[in-house]
């Protein structure tokens, strides 16, 4: 919510009527957020890798064991823990550094409260079931953590005008993995939105 409120803030202070808004895996949490508290600003909403449904009790727990991790100092074995878990096996070594990099570059306190925030999360599905602007609903089709049925039943909560597409060969981080796929998903997507 607070990530959502700032993006608002931003896109007032720039003075934006309204914004496509892309959301991918935690970004998608936020982009519901958004949809929730501003949906008359979205021209369209796209959520990839991402569910609309809240964690379950294991995914809690997991959540509290990795702040404890961090916690307890093991950040860096959480980060590197967490790759296989983004990408397929056949992922780039690049796109492996890239992504430990990345993680390492997020002070713990942010990586603490933002696993916090994904743990207490609400189930904004009706979000989606009254969101009146063009969505689409992407994954990759081998994604783990929030895996294609996931997906389809945000595309399915989204009504009949929603799209659902799946990006072959891919995990969590599908537009990392396979940006020429996905770029190509999405941008054939805002043409349509845009109608041109």
């Amino acid at each position: 919510e607070g990530h959502a409120a700032d993006v608002l803030a931003t896109i007032d202070q720039i003075e934006v009527e309204s914004l496509h808004v892309v959301g991918l895996s935690m970004g998608g949490y936020i982009a519901l957020a958004l949809a929730e508290i501003a949906p008359e600003r979205l021209s369209s909403l796209v959520l990839a890798d991402t569910r609309s449904t809240p964690d379950d009790e294991v995914g809690r727990d997991g959540r509290n064991n990795t702040i404890q991790s961090i916690t307890d100092g093991e950040a860096a074995e959480v980060v590197g823990g967490m790759v296989d878990k983004l990408v397929t096996g056949s992922a780039p070594e690049q796109i492996r550094e890239l992504i430990i990099t990345m993680g390492l570059a997020i002070p713990e306190e942010t990586l603490i409260a933002d696993l916090g925030a994904m743990r207490d999360r609400p189930d904004r599905t009706a979000v989606l079931e009254d969101l009146d602007c063009p969505i689409l609903v992407v994954v990759g089709a081998e994604d783990a953590l929030t895996p294609p049925a996931d997906a389809e039943a945000m595309a399915a909560a989204a009504g009949a005008g929603a799209r659902y597409e799946v990006i072959p060969a891919a995990g969590h981080m599908a537009p990392l993995e396979k940006p020429l796929d996905f770029a190509e998903v999405l941008t054939g997507f805002l043409r349509d939105v845009e109608g041109t």
